[in-house]
């Protein structure tokens, strides 16, 4: 059987079991969060021990299936674990004390970036929540924190594979 289908080419897609148009608001947060996802791969391909990341794309995997199923399928994640290693990665990577322009490690780039996606889709799934109530609000604080703790991943990752941040100065 093919990959492609031509189901898509009139400009719709199927969520759960209904076709939508791929530009409907639904669509949008699953491709938003599905491009985190994709991209979380690229970096848990980079690092050696990539349980940490691969418990997250599932936990994002969780969340686009709770979309899709319009809340048939529970999201039931907590921030409680991120919570703890943003504590024990910032301990590490030290106080911060001023704007991040950039890193100088690529890996610890990387992540940075996804932090930027990660916002993304916190921002798109926010408006979707906003006008769908069964959107379970655990989601909300989960993207939220991700992308606190993808920073502080970034931060730490810099600083064990000695790279430097190079600080905004206005």
């Amino acid at each position: 059987m093919p990959v492609y289908t031509k189901t898509g080419d009139s400009g719709e897609t199927y969520v759960g079991r209904e076709r939508k148009p791929k530009d409907a608001p639904v669509v949008e947060v699953i491709g938003e969060i599905d491009e985190l996802v994709s991209f979380l791969g690229v970096i848990a391909s980079e690092v050696a021990e990539s349980k940490e990341l691969e418990e997250i794309i599932g936990t994002l995997m969780q969340l686009n299936a709770h979309i899709m199923s319009e809340g048939e399928y529970t999201f039931e994640k907590s921030t409680v674990r991120l919570e703890r290693r943003i504590d024990e990665l910032w301990s590490e990577a030290g106080e911060l004390h001023h704007f991040i322009l950039r890193f100088t490690d690529p890996l610890a780039s990387k992540i940075h970036y996804a932090r930027a996606l990660c916002r993304r889709v916190e921002r798109k799934l926010v408006a979707f929540a906003r006008s769908n109530e069964w959107v379970d609000r655990r989601a909300l604080a989960y993207v939220n924190r991700l992308s606190d703790y993808l920073f502080a991943l970034a931060r730490w990752v810099n600083r064990k594979r000695g790279g430097r941040e190079i600080g905004w100065k206005t």
